[in-house]
């Protein structure tokens, strides 16, 4: 079970950073490749901006859940937490040292300002970028453009992923958002699922109240609502999985008429009329039966992770693909190494029920108006 997370002993003084390039940017942040000067450790550093829309409740949650839910749930298949530091408050606005930095502008052609008086978010750095991106090139060249990636590591990608959804789910959390775009890679190319921000925890089922994820990798139940309840469960979870696998082995998606798709909407009608896209000619066969499980439109149908898991040990899931095989030993080593039961944090702090994590009433330690 998660516990709650105070932030206090999370604490992180951007002092202790020497920040250097800018690495990536989202919603509400921009992050950096940092050298914590203590340790000499790269981490990936967020500087999350004070916009308007932060100042909602829901947002301000969000980036709760993003921080709270990695640092309990303490997985090996988890981008890592390290430390947060709240926004300044105008006092602290005078005497920090460090209240903005000059980088590489979005674009990479200009310079700009980013303002660093916001809250700060340090955690793992994932040298090696995103599933979505090294595989869009080791697909487009036929393995040869992606030299460090091989059927080895894609096979350690895919059961890594399935081992720590198990774990996840065991924790009764659901990701909501898991995607190619949210699986970094490591300096071995071991996978890492991030962005929890969108997730929430469980007890059995639990009420839609708005579209949450991205629409390729969405659920049916999450658009269609068929139950009376509108309510869906961690199976949503293992549809995107199906679309995950679908994904590392193709870069188009085409249904039976072979029509492209000209937007989401289109896209999702197809969905909810139980059509799913026809299988590319790299997905070996046992992949593309269990991603029919997977993609059930009935989530009961669907198989659970630990399934998967236990489905994936099977060597006939070791991909062979441009004229070369999956090393068995390296992969039954990572599969021995990552499928373990996680070892829980030492209590050092007064823990309260999982639901506090997601409870408004305890929003008040993360009010950020006050600044």
């Amino acid at each position: 079970m998660l516990n709650d997370v105070y932030l206090y002993n999370e604490s992180i003084d951007i002092d202790n950073y020497d920040i250097k390039e800018r690495i990536g940017s989202g919603a509400f942040g921009i992050v950096f490749r940092a050298i914590q000067k203590d340790t000499g450790e790269e981490v990936a550093l967020k500087a999350i901006q004070l916009t308007d829309k932060l100042k909602q409740q829901k947002e301000q949650r969000n980036i709760l859940l993003e921080i709270c839910i990695p640092r309990k749930l303490n997985l090996p298949g988890t981008v890592k937490f390290l430390g947060f530091r709240f926004p300044l408050t105008d006092e602290q606005k005078k005497t920090e040292k460090i209240v903005s930095i000059t980088t590489t502008n979005k674009d990479g052609k200009g310079r700009e300002t980013v303002d660093l008086t916001g809250a700060i978010m340090v955690t793992q750095l994932m040298k090696n970028g995103n599933l979505e991106s090294l595989t869009k090139i080791y697909l487009e060249s036929r393995g040869v453009g992606c030299p460090k990636m091989n059927p080895t590591i894609r096979s350690k990608i895919i059961f890594g992923i399935s081992a720590t959804m198990k774990y996840v789910h065991k924790k009764k959390v659901i990701h909501r958002d898991l995607k190619p775009d949210n699986i970094f890679l490591d300096e071995n190319f071991e996978p890492k699922i991030a962005d929890f921000g969108l997730s929430k925890i469980i007890m059995d089922k639990i009420n839609m109240t708005v579209w949450v994820g991205t629409p390729f990798f969405m659920a049916p139940e999450l658009f269609m609502n068929e139950d009376e309840d509108g309510s869906y469960t961690n199976a949503v979870d293992v549809y995107a999985f199906a679309f995950i696998l679908y994904k590392m082995f193709t870069n188009s998606v085409f249904f039976s008429d072979k029509k492209p798709i000209r937007g989401k909407q289109q896209y999702m009608m197809k969905i909810g009329r139980k059509l799913r896209p026809i299988k590319p000619e790299l997905i070996p066969d046992p992949y593309w039966e269990l991603i029919q499980r997977c993609w059930a439109h009935d989530p009961v149908q669907r198989p659970t992770f630990a399934e998967i898991t236990d489905l994936l040990r099977n060597d006939i899931y070791a991909i062979e693909e441009f004229g070369m095989s999956t090393d068995l030993d390296q992969l039954h080593e990572y599969q021995d190494r990552i499928d373990v039961e996680p070892i829980p944090l030492s209590p050092s702090t007064p823990t309260t029920s999982d639901e506090s994590l997601i409870d408004p009433n305890r929003q008040r330690h993360f009010n950020w108006d006050r600044h």
